[in-house]
């Protein structure tokens, strides 16, 4: 599952993309065909990291689709259908944000809680 990331953590991941650049520049300068390849997988798995990031706020955010709140209630009331561990938070940040969950039963409450731990969901 993938997990939203703090200010610091995106930060920090750039600033490690910045590092990995100016050894690839040195590797590549003094040409260095393995270090450069293992320089530019090590980059696009940051890179990765940061896209999954921001699918996942983007997703959380309600910008990918249309949000059918009655239906992803019945849906996880129903043992959660085809819906990803993403898509849940997704609609349980949903239900936080419009205070919904908070009329609900205490196992959505106990669900909300978790994912915010987890830093899946924030208040």
């Amino acid at each position: 599952m993938s997990k939203i990331l703090t200010a610091y953590e995106r930060a920090m991941v750039w600033s490690e993309i910045e590092l990995l650049g100016g050894t690839l520049n040195k590797a590549i300068h003094n040409q260095h065909p393995a270090m450069t390849a293992k320089l530019l997988v090590d980059i696009q798995a940051k890179l990765d990291t940061l896209a999954a990031d921001d699918k996942l706020r983007k997703l959380i955010a309600g910008k990918t689709k249309e949000f059918d709140q009655l239906g992803f209630i019945m849906q996880v009331e129903e043992g959660g259908g085809t819906l990803t561990p993403d898509e849940v938070a997704a609609g349980v940040q949903r239900l936080i944000d419009n205070g919904t969950i908070v009329g609900l039963q205490g196992s959505w409450q106990r669900l909300a809680q978790s994912l915010i731990d987890q830093g899946l969901c924030y208040r």
